[in-house]
Order: structure tokens, then sequence, then C-alpha cells
């Protein structure tokens, strides 16, 4: 018997049901050799890590849009997921390949900011997200200045980790959280 059988794809059996560590919502989900995870498109597919919680600290991942034109996002302090397209509340790093936005998820979908940023397909993208109470900064690629400087009046406080994506092929990899210190 193998330690971790949801690891091992037979190939009638995929690994998409199960991902040690994480519970899938929605959406047919499967291994990368590249060490991500990539899912199929479908309206409002979504992933959550079981354990990982943060507020205020920094969260790194990488994103990758596939096929389709829809938008994949990585979810901070998420709370509450369950199976639906918008059952979730959480902030939404949403990419797409024209704009990066920031929306909030409260079982609906709110834009809270959006800029216009090409992002091209099939690569790897890094994204940095930085929390500090109601301050959401998001820089992509490396850029020394957050394309989104946002302040929520009303935050959403602490968290788990997820992604979810609504009718795009897309993965996601190297997902890093820093916690900040409590002084």
């Amino acid at each position: 018997s193998k330690a971790h059988p949801e690891l091992v794809e037979a190939p009638e059996e995929p690994a998409r049901s199960r991902i040690l560590g994480w519970t899938v919502y929605t959406g047919t989900w499967s291994l990368r050799e590249d060490g991500g995870v990539q899912v199929e498109a479908a309206p409002g597919a979504k992933i959550v890590q079981d354990e990982l919680k943060l507020g205020d600290g920094t969260v790194e991942a990488q994103v990758m849009l596939l096929a389709g034109s829809g938008d994949a996002g990585l979810l901070v302090r998420v709370d509450n997921p369950a199976e639906g397209t918008d059952a979730v509340t959480a902030y939404n790093i949403n990419l797409r390949q024209d704009t990066l936005r920031l929306g909030k998820h409260e079982n609906s979908w709110r834009a809270l900011a959006a800029v216009p940023l090409k992002l091209a397909q099939n690569k790897w993208h890094s994204l940095k997200i930085e929390l500090e109470a109601g301050r959401i900064r998001i820089f992509v690629d490396g850029a020394k200045e957050p394309q989104i400087d946002f302040t929520d009046p009303q935050p959403l406080t602490i968290g788990k980790i997820g992604f979810r994506t609504f009718q795009i092929q897309a993965a996601v990899r190297n997902i890093v959280l820093t916690q900040k210190n409590k002084l």
C-alpha cells in the first residue's frame, strides 16, 4: 500500500479529485510535472489549502493562464468555502489576459480595483500580495511598485489560501506565505 495514493496518476484515474493538503470544491484538477496544479475551464472552479491561514503578511505565488478567455485568481483570507461559483468569503487577486483585478467575494463578487495589464498565456506570472489590515498591495512579475494599492474600509481579517477560476484553463504553483510578526 502506498502512503499517498492520491498523488499517483494511473491512466484511468487522474489525480483530480484529491490533492494532498487541499480541498477541491469544484472543477477538474490535475498535478503538473512542473510542480503546478492545473484546472480545466469551468464556471467557478475552486481549491482551498486545508491548513495554512494568514491575516497580515505576504503571499507569493505563480499563476499561468492557459486556454480560455475567463479569469484566474489567487484567493486570500478565505472563509466559508463551499461548492458554487461565488460560494466563498475571500479577496481574489484576479488575472485576465488584459487586466489585473482585486475583488472581494462575500458569496458574491465585487471588483474593488482594476488596472490594465498584459498577461501572456502559457507563461508563469509571479504574484506578490502584501496584506496589512485593510491595505492590499499587489505586485505582478517583479514590479517595484504595486500595480494595485487598495485599502478596504471593511476588511476581511484572516483566512486560508485558495485558487479560483472562471471559464479558463489555468495553473498555480509555488505558493509561499510569510506571516507578519505581531509586535
